[in-house]
């Protein structure tokens, strides 16, 4: 999911002088238009998403850059990795069934 360059708060770390620029420039969409691709997914028909694992923006399905993708599945795999070591540092214990189809 790509939700866009938002025009939050978050720009207040930067310089006081790049903030009118990037905001006129950088930034693409306001927060409600940035939630509104991962609202959208949320609450999508199951059956809208044929293959499962889509890329979403702009509340559609898409196709990402080469850069955006994961073709052997390694980050991916890493990532699960990490987040699941996290979760039970922190003492909670991921559901069996998440486990299982990993």
């Amino acid at each position: 999911l790509h939700p866009g360059v938002i025009g939050t708060n978050l720009w207040r770390y930067t310089p006081k002088w790049t903030r009118p620029l990037l905001n006129a420039i950088v930034t693409d969409k306001n927060i409600d238009q940035g939630a509104s691709t991962n609202v959208y997914g949320c609450l999508a028909e199951k059956n809208f998403f044929p293959e499962g694992g889509e890329y979403l923006t702009d509340c559609a399905i898409a196709e990402p850059k080469s850069s955006g993708k994961d073709e052997k599945g390694s980050l991916r795999n890493k990532l699960w990795e990490a987040t699941e070591k996290i979760i039970q540092k922190n003492g909670f214990e991921l559901p069996k069934e998440l486990l299982d189809g990993n």
